[in-house]
C-alpha cells in the first residue's frame, strides 16, 4: 500500500511521549501525543513502484493513551481521484488504547470526534437531489466510542456506538444513533440499536448469520435450534432474528426516496407518520413471519403473520 501512496502536507505542531521502550521486546508505551494543525493530503497512485526489499514481519506491541488531534485537515483520494475523501478535524479524543502488530488486534477505549465536516464523492458519478451517497457532506459531526476491539486475523469486531450525530447537505438531520454491534466472519450481532432525527425514530435488534442469506442449494446454513453461538457470540445456526420498530415522518420519508418517486405521488405524499413494526426470524429459503405491521392513519393498516 505504501508503494502506491503519495503524502504531502504540513505539521504545525506535534509531541510525543514515550515510556518503557524495550526495543529487544519490540514493546513501547506512548502516554501522550499531540498533533495540531495538520493539513495532510494522501493519493493512491496508479503506477506502483516494486519494492524489491526484504524485511522481518512487525511484531510491535504498542500501547497508547491520552492522544489528541486537533484543527486539521485530512483529505484522501484513490488513484486517477475516482473517490475523494477530506475531512476537516476540529477536536479526536482517544482516552487509552492498544495496537498488537503480532497478532494485529487492536483495542480503544473512549474514542470522540467533534468533525467541522466530513466530505465523500464518487467523483465519475452524477450528481443528483435529496440524499446522494455518492456525494455526502456531513457537518457538524460529533462521534462517541466507549469501545473497539478489532482482531484482523479472525475478521472479529465488537464496538459500542454510544452518539453519532451530524447534519447532510440535503438538509436531513441525524440527531442521535446508538448500537452495540459485534461482527465476525460468521454473522453480526446489532443489540439496542436507534437513530433519531427531529421528527423520526428507528429501533433495531439483530442476530444474523451470513449462512441465513444464502440459499440452501448454494451453500446456506439449514436452520437448527439446537446449534448455539460461536465463542465470538455471534450466532452460528444458519438462522436470522430481526426485530425493527420505526416512525418515519414525510420529511425524512423524501429525503431518501422523495426523488425516485414519481412527481405526483410526492405530491400527494400525505404529511402523517409511517409507521412500521418488524419481528421475523428464519433464513432466505424460509422466512417466519412472526409480524410485520406497517400503519400510515387514513391510509394504511397492513398486518402479514406466517411463514414464507
Amino acid at each position: 500500500l505504501v508503494a502506491t501512496m503519495k503524502m504531502r502536507g504540513r505539521l504545525d505542531n506535534f509531541y510525543l511521549d514515550a515510556h518503557d521502550l524495550e526495543i529487544k521486546e519490540s514493546k513501547v508505551n506512548i502516554t501522550a501525543t499531540r498533533l495540531m494543525g495538520c493539513d495532510l493530503d494522501i493519493a493512491l497512485q496508479d503506477t506502483v513502484v516494486i519494492d524489491t526489499t526484504t524485511s522481518e514481519p512487525t511484531t510491535w506491541q504498542i500501547a497508547f493513551a491520552n492522544v489528541q488531534i486537533g484543527d486539521s485537515r485530512i483529505a484522501f483520494h484513490t488513484a486517477n481521484d475516482t473517490i475523494s475523501v477530506c475531512t476537516v478535524i476540529e477536536n479526536l479524543d482517544l482516552k487509552s488504547g492498544s495496537f498488537d502488530l503480532a497478532k494485529n488486534v487492536l483495542q480503544v477505549a473512549k474514542l470522540n470526534l467533534n468533525a467541522d465536516y466530513i466530505r465523500y464523492d464518487q467523483n465519475y458519478e452524477p450528481k443528483v437531489q435529496g440524499m446522494d451517497f455518492n456525494h455526502l457532506l456531513l457537518s457538524g459531526m460529533e462521534l462517541s466510542l466507549p469501545s473497539i476491539d478489532y482482531d484482523l486475523n479472525a475478521n472479529h469486531l465488537k464496538t459500542t456506538l454510544s452518539s453519532l450525530c451530524f447534519k447532510e447537505k440535503c438538509g436531513f438531520q441525524l440527531d442521535q444513533l446508538s448500537a452495540d454491534v459485534e461482527l465476525d466472519a460468521t454473522g453480526i450481532v446489532i443489540d439496542d440499536a436507534l437513530l433519531k432525527t427531529p421528527t423520526s425514530q428507528f429501533k433495531a435488534w439483530a442476530d444474523v448469520d451470513w449462512t441465513a442469506l444464502v440459499p440452501r442449494e448454494q451453500g446456506g446454513a439449514v436452520v437448527s435450534a439446537a446449534q448455539g453461538k460461536s465463542s465470538s457470540g455471534v450466532s452460528s445456526s444458519g438462522r436470522m432474528d430481526v426485530k425493527l420498530s420505526a416512525n418515519f415522518s414525510k420529511q425524512d420519508v423524501m429525503y431518501f426516496v422523495g426523488e425516485g418517486l414519481p412527481q405526483s405521488i410526492r405530491e400527494q405524499y400525505p404529511d402523517v407518520m409511517l409507521t412500521a413494526e418488524v419481528d421475523i426470524t428464519g433464513n432466505v429459503d424460509k422466512v417466519d413471519v412472526k409480524s410485520f405491521r406497517v400503519v400510515m392513519p387514513n391510509m394504511v393498516d397492513a398486518t402479514v403473520r406466517g411463514g414464507a
